[in-house]
């Protein structure tokens, strides 16, 4: 490694950080400066390989802990990252993390989940300082987008990875040449939450409550890698409030087929189609 030049690590997992790698690997002749690749722990099988995809473009692989005995000074960029940085091993490098969703709104885990299950208009991913706290950084840069009834946390997942992968190719030389502009994160419209705060969360849908909260708890939980909603039992792919209201009681089965399930709630009849086993 060249100690004159400016050394950038991109850290993470899946798309985000390979594309985010590759952006860098093509500024890297120009801005002069070494490039490291830190991938996460745990790589998910369902996504490309940081690691492989590194070691194809010739980018050395680091651990955390390696960067820790480095006593080098980094522009480090997580993307997707899994392990907590203590950035008081480097006093004089800047941290830089892309979070999936519109801080500081979804601090933490499973920010596609949330704004799915509160009925958010809007979703988004952020550009930010890294600071000791969890996603509470300066923000850089952030992009806004629509939800609409039919989105899935999965379906978010992927749009968002998009959008944060062309966010970073827009800021990466402002991010370089740290000639950005961060603000501080608003008090108001804070929230945060933790695996553990995802696990509570049923996974049974209860037809027992409003056609929009079923849709609303239905869609968070469509991540089939991971999990879907069940009903009765059974995975749930999606759930459509359909325009007729609810005779039955709330509950009750009014059709079954063996795509799904037409059933009674609070106020408007859903349709359950069921996931693929």
């Amino acid at each position: 490694m060249n100690h004159h030049k400016k050394v950038v690590c991109i850290s993470g997992k899946g798309k985000l950080a390979i594309d985010c790698l590759l952006v860098l690997k093509n500024l890297q002749n120009f801005y002069k400066f070494d490039l490291l690749a830190c991938p996460s722990r745990t790589q998910t099988p369902w996504q490309p390989s940081f690691s492989q995809v590194a070691q194809r473009a010739n980018v050395p692989i680091v651990s955390l802990e390696q960067l820790y005995e480095s006593n080098s000074d980094f522009l480090f960029i997580s993307a997707q990252f899994d392990q907590i940085i203590d950035i008081s091993n480097f006093p004089k490098s800047t941290f830089i993390n892309i979070h999936l969703s519109l801080l500081p709104k979804y601090r933490g885990a499973m920010p596609v989940v949330w704004p799915i299950y509160y009925g958010d208009p809007c979703a988004g991913i952020t550009i930010h300082e890294i600071d000791q706290g969890i996603d509470t950084g300066p923000v850089i840069y952030q992009k806004a987008i629509k939800i609409s009834p039919q989105t899935r946390a999965k379906d978010l997942y992927e749009t968002l990875i998009h959008i944060a992968s062309k966010a970073f190719k827009k800021n990466a030389v402002t991010l370089l040449q740290g000639s950005y502009r961060a603000t501080p994160q608003p008090i108001e419209g804070a929230s945060f939450f933790t695996r553990a705060d995802f696990a509570r969360m049923p996974k049974e849908l209860d037809p027992k409550r409003a056609a929009d909260q079923v849709r609303r708890h239905a869609h968070a939980l469509y991540f089939p890698e991971y999990q879907t909603a069940t009903f009765q039992g059974k995975g749930v792919a999606r759930c459509d409030v359909l325009p007729e209201r609810s005779t039955a009681p709330a509950g009750t089965v009014v059709l079954e087929a063996p795509e799904g399930v037409r059933v009674a709630t609070r106020d408007w009849d859903v349709w359950l189609t069921w996931a693929d086993p």
